[in-house]
């Protein structure tokens, strides 16, 4: 069973599931050899050098399907695809990669000795029942027949377009070799005068009558049926080459490309290849290269792709006559000079043209791009490290990235490289909000987008430079590099170590060693191995600017590697000499100030190739096991410091595909082991659980993330769950589709705190496929229906319409429908509680009235299946204008709408809060004077201690039921108790609560519940809504069962706010409780929320919005808590539907 993660420099297989596969739009990694179009044009398949092949989706730009070990596909209808496999099988898969047949094969070992395999061409025949690998001929039922052509390998080939007939011609001699495929014999053998310069060129006219071939100068078409050369075109000028050349279909005429190589000028003409006949000539300026000549299949146009000094140009032409439809000049198309193509849809309205790496579909009557398939964040991570417990950094190619530990988010991302930067040895690390880049031999400090902030003066002028590292608390930041003008007999390296708060050198440290310096874990200790002091480690006081001591190291070795500290400073470890060829290593115990050596005798460790090495990976949290790993082997062990030993249960097999790990670093908690890899993504390893416990994807696509746990739980941004998808069950379904089954908020710290899960009712291996959605409109005599995922749009003439949605699941079943207009939820068939008559259907439809406002209504309608997988949504734009404008006035403008409950008091005293009603009250205040220049009308209803029991917060959100419109703005602050029960379900605490655990029903009864919230969201009429719930537990409430309440608490809430498209702001995130501080005279979250107000949150145009809000939140609650309570506390927020203003800053 596999689970497949597409990855940017490879594509990566775990073995978890034959029937899912996880999948994010990267694209290929590698040379694209070729594609094919299914007949619809509405699906591709691309496959490239690295055998691995990709199905599309043209019209969502998603990757259905990724397959490996593939070397030749075909669409053989809009359903089905031949493969052609690297162990020279074949087989028919449908657009999910299901096997429909595998074709038979004999018994034949093939062998291909050849050195040049990756440049041979591959192309499928299906309907001749042909594969051809460059020469040797493939019966797709009987398996190898033959050998066609002079050799192994020779730079031209070139096949019919039904594979029977092949041309090739060796690079040593001008002789085409004209074969049948079929039979292996050769036809004929036309001697060219083509001379042997260069490199020859071959391509079968569209009705496989003629056969063109050039090299340099010289240009012949051969009539295939009698290998008779019926024209020889060569150019007059000695230095003018020809470049490219195409046939245009259904003519005799023939497109070229041509090069003085004395003016390095290119030309653009038309031959008749009967006669000779030159047609038309135009000048090709600013070109310098020719990479394509391809017509359209009619042959009404012909494209012509060359490359100028700093950017690709694209043009279309008329090849009857010469004239331009159009040019146009692309800078981001990155052509490699190999494997460039450009093809055609059937119908020839569009075309991909690839590079390396580059695939993009464009419109061929205007050369406008219209999908982008490219790859566009290859790399490896590596320099994974961590900063304390809270933060955590990798390198991925061209960014930094950065994590907090505690939210399990992704922080953001700095560039290597800022604007006019060259790309030289680079290297970032980050310490808190400081940012240290070395670039080629300077140091320097940067911003978030990597702009010089500082740079450090270096004591000496330096080459190659290396060795960046932060001390533990930020305070001191080192460098290494070649010493230019050292007088150093051995060594010249300069070590330079900087106060990064006056900026100033602590240490400069002539002829030492490279790389063998390291910061201590716990203290501000630096110890290096000084070449002057042989078998030594030097430990220094950086705060104090002194050396400690010098510790003798037996054993260590003179290339001793960067010491590696224990979490507690107990311990260093460093490689030691070989040792009867094997390796060593040494650790040194600091406070006894000895050390001891350790044979590394486990026979996974110790490789049979002398690079072999292992490596020291690093120490346990609580300092009883080094790790070592061995890049040869691929193995990791763990070496028992106190019992000195090796404990085998804990020797595991890294996780991914490769042996070669960039860098292995073990976690300051728990006992995770951090793999960062080639595939770009992190794997966690549990070394107790002995398995992956989670993978960290760090950007899936531009400012995305996500982490994903092998049951398919995942957290991620909201772009990266709509970029990552499974495709199972026939169906394509993001992330997204999956929240609710499978979302778990902070997800890396509760994997990092070994948190143990309760597996889910639904198997990720058995996604069963997603209903599909179809939406009829009604309104007046129009009647439409929607099923594609295009948005279609319309204009409206009433303001009452009836939205009509279809689902059918006939593989499953449909258990909701969900209709959302601008974002908001306005109609479902069933709540968020589940009950027993919701009984699926294969198919489900139900029809709803809706109201338009003025300016467009975007509706959008989604079903789920039984396992709660949402459908692909279908959405239409309508745009609405009442022929007579309304009269704005105090009865019918913008109003906002307030519920603001604050409770201090409650019925069962030791849940009383302090600052409850302050808040409350404080909210009220805030909001009504900033909002009164907004809105024509600010209504407010203020629930408070004994009011505040169901039947009162249920009478305010009734009356804004009943009295909101559309229009609307909708707000509800919350400050009191909110708890999950034992089935997992959200509670806001009322007053007249006596328990909040252990009495469900009484929960129940009295409480009100994430549906009965979901219920007044959707029919609250207001499309613009905020919720914000201060909600927490008192001292007194916190027992055991709080903590592990906390992330499924968050978990409801989020799913609240994104099945009703509303906002919401919380104050305590996962495992968390709201803080209260006398000092503040508010609860933390409220203090920060009513600065925000005040205009702290304000970008500039003194309006306060949702979004401004959270932003600010995010960064001051998280300071405020630690500064008060010495313990950090993070709010959450989940964001659906449109951003608002609802404050003016006075």
């Amino acid at each position: 069973m596999k689970l497949l993660f597409c990855a940017f420099l490879v594509s990566l297989s775990i073995a978890v599931s034959a029937q899912s596969d996880l999948l994010w739009k990267d694209g290929h990694g590698s040379t694209i050899n070729q594609v094919s179009f299914s007949p619809d044009g509405k699906y591709f398949v691309s496959v490239e050098k690295d055998t691995l092949a990709i199905v599309w989706e043209i019209s969502s730009g998603q990757q259905l399907r990724t397959i490996q070990h593939v070397e030749a596909a075909k669409f053989r209808d809009n359903n089905s695809i031949y493969l052609a496999m690297t162990d020279k099988t074949f087989r028919l898969v449908n657009l999910e990669g299901e096997i429909i047949n595998r074709f038979s094969q004999k018994k034949k070992i093939y062998t291909f000795g050849g050195p040049y395999f990756e440049e041979l061409q591959r192309q499928i025949f299906p309907e001749s029942g042909l594969y051809l690998y460059g020469g040797d001929v493939f019966d797709i039922d009987k398996g190898y027949r033959h050998h066609v052509g002079d050799g192994n390998y020779t730079p031209a080939r070139a096949y019919t377009s039904d594979g029977r007939i092949s041309a090739s011609m060796t690079a040593d001699n001008a002789i085409v070799s004209i074969e049948d495929a079929v039979t292996g014999l050769t036809l004929f053998h036309p001697s060219t005068a083509i001379v042997n310069q260069g490199h020859p060129d071959l391509l079968f006219s569209p009705d496989n009558k003629y056969l063109r071939v050039f090299r340099d100068r010289m240009m012949q078409v051969i009539e295939v049926s009698t290998g008779k050369i019926i024209l020889t075109h060569q150019e007059k000028a000695a230095r003018l080459h020809v470049e490219k050349a195409a046939f245009i279909p259904g003519t005799t005429t023939m497109v070229l490309v041509t090069k003085s190589y004395d003016t390095w000028v290119m030309t653009v003409k038309g031959i008749d290849y009967l006669t000779g006949k030159v047609l038309w000539s135009l000048p090709l300026p600013e070109s310098s290269v020719a990479v394509a000549v391809q017509p359209t299949p009619d042959g009404s146009s012909v494209l012509v792709w060359t490359k100028g000094d700093e950017q690709e140009i694209i043009q279309s032409y008329k090849p009857a006559t010469g004239s331009r439809n159009w040019s146009v000049k692309h800078a981001d198309i990155h052509t490699a000079m190999s494997k460039m193509f450009i093809s055609f849809t059937a119908d020839g309205r569009q075309f991909l043209l690839g590079t390396e790496r580059t695939l993009k579909l464009w419109s061929a009557s205007d050369g406008k791009v219209l999908k982008d398939f490219s790859r566009k964040f290859p790399g490896t991570s590596t320099n994974v490290s961590f900063a304390g417990t809270t933060q955590m950094s990798a390198l991925v190619d061209n960014y930094l990235y950065t994590w907090n530990l505690q939210t399990g988010a992704m922080n953001g991302r700095v560039p290597r490289l800022y604007k006019g930067e060259k790309r030289e040895n680079t290297d970032l690390k980050v310490a808190g909000s400081r940012i240290f880049k070395l670039l080629g031999n300077k140091l320097m400090e940067v911003d978030s987008a990597g702009k010089m902030i500082y740079q450090y003066k270096s004591a000496r002028p330096l080459g190659v430079c290396f060795s960046l590292q932060v001390s533990y608390d930020g305070a001191y930041v080192m460098y290494a590099g070649y010493d230019e003008k050292s007088a150093c007999k051995d060594w010249n390296v300069l070590l330079q170590v900087f106060d990064t708060k006056t900026r100033l050198p602590v240490l400069v440290k002539s002829c030492m060693a490279d790389r063998n310096q390291a910061f201590a874990s716990t203290s501000n200790k630096l110890v290096f191995q000084d070449i002057a002091k042989k078998g030594t480690l030097s430990v220094y006081d950086l705060p104090a600017k002194k050396l400690l001591y010098d510790l003798a190291v037996p054993g260590m070795s003179e290339y001793g590697g960067v010491p590696v500290f224990s979490p507690k400073d107990n311990f260093i470890v460093v490689d030691g000499e070989r040792q009867e060829g094997k390796p060593a290593a040494v650790i040194v115990d600091l406070q006894a100030r000895t050390s001891f050596l350790v044979n590394v005798t486990e026979p996974d460790l110790i490789a049979t190739k002398s690079y072999g090495l292992a490596k020291q990976v690093g120490f346990t949290p609580d300092e009883k096991y080094l790790l070592l790993q061995n890049n040869a082997t691929g193995f990791t062990g763990a070496f028992d410091i106190k019992e000195r030993r090796f404990d085998r249960s804990l020797t595991h097999r890294a996780p991914g595909t490769n042996k070669i790990y960039p860098s292995i670093v073990v976690a300051p908690m728990g006992n995770m082991v951090f793999y960062s890899s080639y595939e770009q993504v992190i794997y966690i390893w549990d070394l107790l659980k002995k398995k992956v416990t989670g993978t960290i994807y760090p950007s899936p696509g531009e400012n995305q993330w996500a982490v994903i746990s092998p049951d398919g739980s995942f957290d991620a941004n909201e772009a990266a769950q709509g970029n990552m998808f499974y495709n199972t069950g026939g169906s394509v379904s993001p992330l997204s589709a999956m929240y609710e089954q499978f979302y778990k908020p902070r997800l890396l710290p509760r994997i990092l705190d070994g948190e143990g899960f309760e597996p889910s009712n639904v198997d990720v291996n058995k996604l069963r496929k997603a209903p599909v959605v179809k939406l009829g409109f009604k309104e007046n005599t129009r009647n439409l229906e929607v099923e594609d995922e295009s948005v279609q749009k319309i204009t409206a003439s009433s303001s009452s319409a009836t939205v009509t949605i279809n689902a059918s699941c006939p593989l499953d079943g449909v258990t909701e429908i969900r209709l959302y207009q601008n974002g908001k939820l306005v109609e479902t068939t069933r709540g968020l509680e589940i009950g027993e008559d919701d009984a699926a259907a294969k198919n489900l439809s139900k029809s709803f009235a809706v109201g338009l406002v003025e300016g467009k209504n975007f509706f959008r309608a989604i079903a789920l299946n039984t396992q709660r997988t949402e459908s692909k949504p279908v959405e239409l734009e309508v745009s609405y204008k009442a022929d007579k404008p309304a009269q704005v006035s105090a009865a019918n403008g913008v109003e906002l709408h307030l519920v603001i409950v604050g409770i201090n008091q409650y019925k069962n005293p030791k849940y009383n809060l302090n600052y409850a009603q302050a808040d409350a009250d404080a909210f009220r205040e805030s909001v009504t004077a900033g909002a009164s220049t907004i809105f024509s009308r600010v209504n407010t209803h203020f629930v408070q201690d004994a009011d505040a029991s169901k039947a009162g917060i249920s009478a305010a959100l009734d009356k804004v039921k009943a009295g909101s419109k559309a229009e609307d703005v909708f707000i509800f602050y919350y400050a009191g108790h909110g708890v999950m029960n034992d089935k997992k379900e959200f509670y806001l605490v009322p007053s007249d609560v006596t328990q909040l655990y252990g009495n469900d029903d009484a929960l129940a009864q009295k409480g009100i519940s994430s549906a009965s919230l979901q219920d007044y969201s959707k029919n609250i009429k207001a499309q613009k809504q905020l919720f914000i719930l201060d909600a927490c537990q008192s001292a007194a409430a916190l027992e055991n069962i709080v903590a592990a309440r906390g992330a499924a608490e968050e978990k409801a809430i989020a799913q609240l706010a994104r099945s009703t498209g509303t906002h919401w702001l919380v104050a305590s995130g996962s495992m968390q409780f709201a803080s209260e501080f006398g000092k503040l005279g508010h609860g933390a979250f409220t203090w920060c929320l009513l600065e925000g107000l005040k205009g702290a949150a304000d970008n500039g145009d003194r309006k306060i919005t949702v979004k401004e809000l959270d932003s600010y939140l995010q960064g001051k609650v998280p300071e405020i808590t630690e500064k008060y309570r010495g313990a950090i506390q993070y709010p959450a927020s989940y964001g659906y539907g449109n951003d608002f203003p609802f404050v003016i800053v006075k």
